[in-house]
């Protein structure tokens, strides 16, 4: 084989596309009658519900899965309604583009951007054209925080990248999208090749490679904040700080004699910089700290109501619900599985 070719192989998925396709036909072979076998369901429980899909066979924490819905390769296919995982997904576009319908805007990605998800974000995929390759890249949930404080990494910003913390993961912000840089791009196709090839060590090389796109995407993200240092007042800051640990009671007028505004220029100024109206951010922080109680805590609903500053237990579930898509009692027995 010529130098060139040898290195178009390399730099190429197609090979892995095949095994995916094997893959996944072999898959639908065994389920005729769609009756579907032990650990391989895939249920829709509403139109905005938790997709249960047992990606991972025994003993893999990271794996990758094909998509096929709405593509030249599917042989049956679905519209796939908003929904979300019980585990980590990375979108990589290999070829085309996707329009993903997020829980409160829609994102298009081309293979210029990568879309990371946490469990919170509930989302359905449509592919743009039937030649689009669509890979996702799934990582256990247990398995970010298990993996890093295993090798000692308290002290990164890498303990928290799929959490909170350097990428700002939260059920408040489940998702990002990142700039597919060449390297980037190598490592995920690195990855899918691997995983694909199913040779011995694979998930520990997967394990390997993931802590380094991690670190690519946490070094983006940072060079990104610190480009956008400047842009700001330094005041922004203190007031999102001051909004954030006082959002039980606040009020704009609290907050525009503490900060020297009258209530209109302040109203105005918050909205300039972050894109945001007061309200809107006093609602993501009263949310935001529903959840840290409803996780670690174990303060009854009403108790959480009162505390992130409701007075009616019924209006705070149904805010709840319409922000996350389950009640908040669901929520916390989901947290503790």
């Amino acid at each position: 084989m010529e130098k060139e070719e040898l290195l178009e192989s390399f730099f190429s998925l197609e090979g892995a596309i095949q095994i995916a396709l094997d893959t996944y036909y072999q898959f639908l072979s065994n389920i005729k009658g769609k009756k579907l076998p032990p650990n391989k369901n895939i249920e829709y429980s509403s139109e905005h519900s938790e997709m249960n899909f047992d990606a991972f066979a025994k003993n893999e924490n990271v794996a990758v899965f094909f998509h096929t819905n709405h593509t030249k390769y599917a042989i049956e296919t679905s519209d796939v309604p908003l929904h979300n995982h019980d585990f980590y997904e990375i979108n990589y576009i290999y070829r085309g583009s996707v329009t993903n319908q997020l829980n409160d805007q829609t994102i298009h990605q081309d293979i210029n951007k990568i879309l990371l998800m946490n469990p919170y974000a509930y989302h359905s995929p449509r592919v743009d054209t039937p030649d689009t390759i669509l890979f996702n890249i799934l990582i256990r949930k247990n398995f970010t925080a298990e993996i890093l404080s295993d090798l000692s990494y308290q002290d990164s910003n890498l303990m928290n990248l799929f959490l909170s913390g350097s990428l700002g993961m939260s059920p408040i912000q489940p998702y990002l999208v990142f700039d597919n840089t060449p390297r980037i791009n190598f490592l995920l196709q690195e990855m899918i090749r691997e995983f694909y090839n199913k040779k011995p060590y694979y998930q520990q090389i997967l394990y390997s490679k993931l802590m380094e796109l991690w670190s690519m995407f946490a070094r983006q993200k940072e060079e990104k904040n610190a480009a956008k240092k400047g842009q700001y007042p330094s005041d922004i800051n203190e007031i999102l700080n001051y909004i954030q640990h006082h959002c039980g009671s606040v009020s704009l007028e609290e907050i525009s004699k503490k900060f020297g505004f009258s209530v209109s220029h302040l109203s105005r100024y918050i909205n300039k910089y972050t894109g945001y109206k007061f309200n809107e951010i006093l609602h993501q922080f009263k949310m935001q700290n529903a959840v840290n109680y409803l996780t670690h805590s174990n303060l009854t609903i009403p108790e959480i109501t009162e505390i992130v500053g409701y007075s009616d237990v019924s209006y705070f579930r149904k805010v709840f619900k319409k922000e996350f898509g389950i009640s908040p009692n669901a929520y916390r027995n989901q947290s503790k599985q």
